[in-house]
């Protein structure tokens, strides 16, 4: 499975055909309304959004430039074909009370939003409950502490998100206003906070195993992904280290269990992804790089 965006680009415009209405107007008849988002909505360009809650209600967009400078403006991205997946503009709580109502699954104080079986399709039990994270309908789950929790995050300029649900009714979302922001170590906080366990403790299901991993030159190589513009993931040794570049970064390799590396910022010292290497006849054929898959060139 490599996660796409483009697939859930082409999933918009199947929504448009079997409602026979646009998505825009489905989301916000089936999904907005219902659930009280009063402060949601899918347009392209802001303008729909600015009508709704008016013109100086809308979030400004912050983003540090090639010097390091934070840069200011309203330019939210303009996608038109990926309206699906990357134009709902929104509010943390009105996307908590989407996340609480599938945690409820699909009821929302005590109405009905969401048909069971599209449930169970999402992240039902033909899906197990594992340690180890998996993508299913969009959303990844896993357990944590013996319970389910389901999330998803993203980016654009100007834009970082995590949101996700606990089992039991909790719904939560993390959105910021600066890209590149960890929105992430955010929402780990809250689902610690609701399952209990100390609110610092990172919910990481592979850690850094201080051994060295046996055959480091059979992950050697370029991995490139073509969903929109080509990227390319380096893997190389550097000064006795396993070293990866991808997207004009540098992170050290860590190794964790089996192929499974922890991505370090070396300037911070952070981590910063999690890498599983996929081998066949010696070598590594892909690597994957959070949900997506880079395969040798």
């Amino acid at each position: 499975m490599s996660y796409s965006n483009e697939g859930y680009a082409i999933l918009s415009y199947v929504v448009d055909q079997a409602a026979g209405i646009p998505l825009e107007q489905f989301l916000m008849e089936r999904i907005f309304k219902p659930l009280g988002m009063t402060r949601t909505i899918l347009d392209q360009d802001c303008s729909e959004l600015k009508a709704m809650v008016g013109d100086g209600n809308v979030t400004r967009l912050f983003e540090e430039d090639d010097d390091g400078k934070l840069v200011e403006d309203d330019s939210w991205s303009v996608l038109p074909p990926f309206r699906g997946c990357a134009c709902i503009k929104s509010t943390a709580p009105d996307m908590a009370r989407y996340y609480q109502m599938l945690s409820n699954r699909g009821v929302f104080e005590g109405k009905r939003i969401v048909p069971e079986e599209a449930i169970d399709l999402m992240f039902g039990p033909e899906y197990p409950l594992r340690r180890k994270p998996f993508n299913v309908m969009g959303l990844k789950k896993r357990e944590i502490a013996g319970r389910m929790v389901c999330d998803h995050g993203g980016g654009l300029h100007g834009v970082s998100t995590h949101g996700g649900m606990v089992e039991g009714g909790y719904g939560i979302a993390v959105l910021s206003n600066k890209s590149s922001e960890d929105a992430e170590l955010v929402q780990w906080i809250c689902y610690n906070f609701v399952l209990g366990l100390p609110l610092e403790q990172d919910l990481y299901w592979c850690h850094p195993s201080g051994k060295e991993f046996s055959a480091p030159e059979m992950l050697y190589g370029d991995y490139v992904g073509h969903e929109g513009l080509t990227a390319h993931a380096l893997v190389y040794p550097k000064d006795g280290q396993l070293m990866l570049r991808a997207y004009d970064e540098e992170r050290l390799l860590e190794y964790c269990e089996g192929t499974v590396f922890a991505a370090i910022d070396p300037k911070t010292g952070k981590r910063t992804d999690t890498y599983r290497f996929f081998i066949h006849d010696g070598h590594a054929w892909a690597v994957k790089a959070g949900s997506r898959i880079f395969r040798r060139a």
